[in-house]
């Protein structure tokens, strides 16, 4: 019985277990946005004036190199506060020259859970390139061959044909282009708000307390904080739950109330946007973000006087 065992662990079980180890390997070397910001924020830390965060409101919609300082966009698809936090807390932390911070803080932000949702998937980013070690090691989290649509195109990372990688040199999430935009602003607006009121009200404690926690970080830093909540298109602005968007907006209140250094930007309805500016009814397009960035820019100029 041994020696059978001997040699099924030999002959299957092995064999099986070095060629999921190169199937990984070669899964890990395909570049991907959490590869390039982990060694952007590694080389040029020191330098960084303002850093935002968030999820993909802030990816596709603030634009760093709009900004008159040194400027880095720290945002990703569905990036929830807890994420912020570990971002914040493994990168910012060491940028000596941080001046202001900018945390996206949209209609869902405060009742969302990464883990719990359908994008959880998007997790092993922050675990396997960027040393997150909230998961402890969790396959789930921690190995690419776990994602099956990886797996299936094994074959064009091998012959290196395959780039994750949308974030432009500064970290903003290039695909949003005006020519691919949305044509049904309805259906987009109804869709976005569907799945962004499906967030739990029991999750706004955890999330407040890391909200908070980078705050008060900001603060004994003398880092100025900006909470902003990005523009949206009518389509969706007029269809979300109300009783969420009072909750958002009396939590981020309540913080401007706390804390002097924090400033709350509650731009969902911002009147200077319009259709031109979006690639669906809650993301800007390129040329929107572009608008966004400048009049941040001229805000915390201004704020420096």
């Amino acid at each position: 019985m041994k020696h059978f065992l001997s040699q099924v662990i030999l002959f299957i079980f092995l064999p099986m277990a070095c060629t999921l180890g190169v199937c990984e390997y070669i899964l890990r070397s395909v570049p991907n946005d959490h590869i390039y910001k982990h060694q952007f924020m590694i080389t040029n830390q020191k330098n960084i004036k303002i850093l935002s965060f968030g999820s993909s409101h802030g990816y596709y919609g603030i634009q760093p190199k709009f900004f008159s300082k040194a400027a880095f966009n720290m945002a990703f698809v569905s990036q929830s506060l807890k994420y912020d936090k570990f971002l914040y807390e493994k990168y910012a932390t060491n940028c000596d020259s941080l001046e202001c911070i900018i945390l996206p803080i949209s209609y869902f932000s405060l009742r969302s859970n990464l883990e719990k949702s359908q994008e959880s998937w998007r997790i092993k980013g922050y675990c396997i390139y960027m040393g997150c070690n909230y998961h402890g090691i969790n396959p789930i989290y921690n190995l690419e061959i776990m994602t099956k649509s990886k797996l299936l195109h094994i074959k064009d990372a091998l012959l290196q044909q395959l780039n994750y990688r949308t974030c432009d040199t500064l970290g903003f999430c290039l695909n949003y282009k005006k020519e691919y935009r949305a044509q049904d602003w309805q259906s987009t607006g109804l869709t976005a708000c569907a799945r962004h009121s499906k967030g739990k009200k029991g999750n706004v404690e955890t999330n407040f307390q890391d909200l908070e926690w980078i705050i008060q970080d900001c603060q004994k830093r003398n880092i100025k904080v900006i909470l902003l909540t990005t523009p949206t298109f009518h389509t969706y602005y007029d269809v979300l739950n109300q009783d969420q968007v009072i909750e958002r907006e009396e939590i981020c209140n309540s913080l401007v109330q706390k804390y002097n250094h924090v400033i709350f930007l509650d731009w969902l309805k911002h009147e200077q946007f319009d259709e031109d500016d979006f690639f669906d009814a809650d993301h800007l397009n390129e040329y929107g973000a572009e608008k966004l960035t400048k009049m941040l820019d001229e805000f915390i100029m201004q704020m420096d006087c």
